[in-house]
């Protein structure tokens, strides 16, 4: 389930094509109860992350104890946007499953402080840490 769902989250950075540059394509999808509720991308240079497109598209009650799949670690630092941990904390995200840690020294690793982390290599789980509620 969990490699469908960052196969998801892949195809979904794709559509972004070049429109992200100086950024990475980044895909999203929100799950709960084995369901996908939404899935998202970063759509544009400054533009909201995977991360927010995703959570704009539910409810609070949805998101909350979901799990979020992302193929990047999600920013914990402020630039053209605020932080995705905030937001993914203040929806009540339960877990995190990520497709790489973010390379960039401001977020790199930080997000595990923040919820749960899980990076998604070959089809499992090879680092996660716990933030508690």
């Amino acid at each position: 389930m969990l490699t469908d769902w960052m196969q998801l989250a892949v195809t979904q950075a794709k559509k972004a094509g070049v429109a992200t540059y100086q950024n990475p394509q980044v895909g999203a999808v929100l799950v709960k109860d084995g369901q996908v509720l939404a899935q998202g991308y970063h759509h544009y240079f400054g533009g909201d992350h995977a991360e927010v497109d995703v959570l704009r598209q539910v409810t609070s009650e949805q998101a909350k104890d979901a799990t979020l799949v992302v193929t990047l670690e999600p920013c914990s630092h402020y630039g053209k946007t605020p932080p995705c941990c905030e937001r993914i904390v203040q929806a009540g995200i339960r877990k995190v499953v990520i497709g790489q840690l973010d390379p960039i020294q401001l977020s790199v690793a930080r997000a595990a402080s923040i919820c749960w982390i899980m990076t998604w290599r070959s089809s499992r789980v090879v680092w996660q840490r716990k933030y508690e509620r």
